[in-house]
């Protein structure tokens, strides 16, 4: 009897995942390449075809389809609408994969897409009410209520990164001012840093050492290493980070009334002791009732989450669920 599988792809800005997936969320058989981003459009679907097709060669194994996640934009009918790591706009990759592989294809964004992977096999598995969270080098979401992933009207439901923090704050990529993004992830605390040290050189004089006094080389990695090493500049960065961290958590937890809240990205994964930070503001800030359930975790599959959460968001579709999961009972 041949085994059932959907595959699962994680369409970044520098790599590509493939996995065969089963409805289990058991992995089969993985494979990651460069995006090569700079080919164009045309070639990174034919290396998706190509890779697809070689991932299939000489399996017993029946597809339902393939599930993809990406880095911005999408629709309901899973039209790219803007993907800003590739600079796509408007590409039908929904339409032409499935003219040349002969299998259905949904898209979603890719924290989107984590969410599915983290709700239904990794710390979120159970839960009626979750947030997902990824902080990296911006911020994303996915969010379940009630036992539902929600999409929003126009399928952007979740774009906490570009909820307003600060009233007359910086400039975001969005065009917004004072964003999340702009005070907590790993872009906006880089960027705020650079502006900083331009200013005021003498203060980060362990930061401009190690980035040869190349001020355009500072990255939110390199200052939460010198934190971690005891730079008294870099500790205030990241300090301020974590306070806006924890300001935007209490915002969520006030909102959508979580009684999980899974925590990935690469900041959190360079510093996990955010997560105790952002519990403790929650509790002292947050309105009691809302805080009282609520679980703080880290993502449990987060470097597969896109790619399995992928599969099992377009399984979901192709079972003719229209955009939701099953109810939880």
């Amino acid at each position: 009897m041949k085994k059932k599988a959907t595959i699962g792809i994680d369409l970044g800005g520098t790599k590509i995942a493939f996995g065969l997936i089963t409805s289990d969320g058991e992995i089969l058989e993985k494979k990651i390449i460069p995006t090569e981003s700079s080919k164009g459009v045309d070639y990174i679907k034919q290396n998706i075809v190509t890779n697809v097709n070689e991932l299939l060669k000489e399996k017993n194994i029946s597809i339902s389809g393939i599930g993809i996640g990406v880095a911005g934009q999408v629709d309901l009918n899973g039209q790219i609408i803007f993907l800003p790591n590739l600079n796509w706009k408007n590409i039908p990759l929904k339409r032409d994969l499935e003219e040349s592989l002969h299998l259905p294809v949904a898209i979603t964004n890719d924290v989107r897409a984590a969410a599915w992977g983290e709700w239904l096999f990794g710390g979120g598995k159970g839960s009626h009410n979750m947030v997902l969270i990824f902080v990296g080098t911006g911020i994303g979401s996915g969010i379940v209520i009630d036992g539902k992933m929600i999409n929003g009207a126009t399928n952007t439901f979740g774009e906490i990164g570009h909820m307003t923090i600060e009233i007359e704050g910086s400039l975001c990529t969005c065009g917004n001012t004072g964003c999340w993004e702009t005070l907590a992830s790993g872009w906006g605390i880089a960027a705020k840093t650079k502006r900083e040290v331009e200013k005021n050189p003498k203060d980060a004089k362990k930061l401009l050492e190690r980035v040869q006094n190349k001020i355009d080389h500072i990255t939110t990695k390199k200052i939460i290493e010198l934190a971690k090493d005891g730079d008294p500049y870099c500790q205030k960065i990241v300090k301020e980070m974590a306070h806006a961290l924890g300001v935007g958590m209490v915002n969520i937890v006030n909102t959508f009334n979580p009684e999980k809240v899974i925590l990935g990205g690469g900041i959190i994964a360079g510093r996990p002791e955010f997560i105790s930070e952002i519990k403790d503001l929650v509790r002292h800030r947050a309105l009691p009732l809302s805080a009282s359930k609520v679980e703080f975790i880290r993502a449990k599959i987060e470097e597969d989450a896109g790619m399995v959460g992928a599969a099992a968001y377009a399984l979901q579709l192709f079972n003719k669920k229209a955009h939701e999961p099953p109810v939880i009972l």
